[in-house]
């Protein structure tokens, strides 16, 4: 039997904030499946189609609007299964037309309505959504939260049209749980195309995000939380991973194991910087980084948000330096 295609509405649980030359596109993806009933079993990976919304507003008159459906989305599905019109997003700045996204299409090729492709590429969609926001975050320099909804969470559930021309529903409705999302966003670091492709990519690959960017998401999300000890001492850790592997790097390259194993033993963050200069090593100015992590981890101090976040800053020109996710 040829190919049949089905969609379903592919809920981002947050509003994603994306530069205008994204809508309206579709990108290729592929997303692990997961193997019943072991879930946490990876089967091989799927082809996917993601479509993003129009670009297209729907109230233009004032420049802001709600965006309309991807173009060649099956809208009319969605419809007909949901009962309502669905929602999409919004353009949130009129002069540059940067917008608001809530929803994708998530749409894949199936032999008919028992192929259980789909309920893989269903069980799967959802930490694949997470490895993209992880990556999203790192590219764009923003925070990762949850989402405070219901533990339910949205569901992404298949439509497609049977033999006899009826539009519904198959395969499992896979809850999308409370992932962490993007959150704290700022209209000048929306999501690029470069950065779009390039998240889109390591989330189909199963790119693990390297641990010095890890730990600086985390720095970044315990600055939103309100708990700044907890950022700084985050902070320090993730530039502490970049400076040691950058340092690694130099010292194994000139082919002296016992170097590095002697020099790298037991090192802590405050004698890095003086291994970088001393190995020609770049390192921007981090005693102060240092001193407020020292502070924070053995004395117990708590920084205020704001000497907080300007350490942040400092930590993430280390880690861009010497560990730069290429978009």
């Amino acid at each position: 039997m040829p190919d049949r295609t089905c969609e379903t509405r592919f809920p981002f649980r947050h509003w994603l904030l994306f530069r205008p030359e994204l809508l309206s596109m579709e990108w290729p993806v592929l997303i692990a499946g997961r193997r019943l009933p072991d879930f946490y079993t990876a089967t091989a990976p799927l082809p996917a189609t993601f479509l993003l919304p129009s670009r297209e507003a729907t109230a233009a008159t004032s420049g802001y609007g709600l965006l309309n459906a991807p173009p060649t989305a099956r809208v009319q599905w969605l419809r007909k299964y949901t009962g309502r019109e669905p929602e999409w997003g919004e353009i949130c700045e009129p002069s540059s037309r940067i917008s608001w996204v809530r929803a994708s299409v998530l749409r894949a090729s199936c032999s008919g309505t028992d192929d259980k492709r789909v309920e893989e590429i269903a069980l799967g969609a959802f930490p694949w959504m997470e490895r993209l926001c992880h990556w999203l975050a790192a590219l764009t320099g923003q925070t990762l939260t949850s989402d405070e909804i219901p533990s339910g969470g949205p569901v992404l559930s298949f439509v497609i049209e049977d033999d006899k021309g009826d539009i519904k529903p198959f395969g499992l409705g896979v809850s999308g749980g409370k992932p962490r999302v993007l959150g704290r966003l700022d209209i000048s670091q929306a999501i690029s195309v470069d950065a779009w492709r390039r998240a889109l990519k390591a989330a189909s690959d199963t790119e693990p995000l390297p641990a010095e960017h890890e730990v600086l998401n985390h720095a970044r999300t315990l600055l939103l939380e309100g708990d700044s000890r907890g950022s700084v001492i985050a902070a320090g850790s993730a530039a502490e991973i970049a400076l040691s592997r950058a340092l690694h790097g130099r010292l194994s390259s000139a082919n002296e194991p016992v170097a590095v194993a002697t020099l790298m033993d037991r090192t802590t963050l405050g004698r890095l910087p003086g291994l970088a200069k001393r190995f020609g090593v770049p390192c921007p100015p981090i005693k102060r980084l240092t001193d407020a992590r020292n502070d924070a981890v053995h004395r117990g101090v708590v920084p205020f948000l704001q000497d907080a976040s300007e350490l942040l800053d400092i930590a993430d020109a280390v880690v861009k330096m010497h560990s730069p996710l290429v978009a």
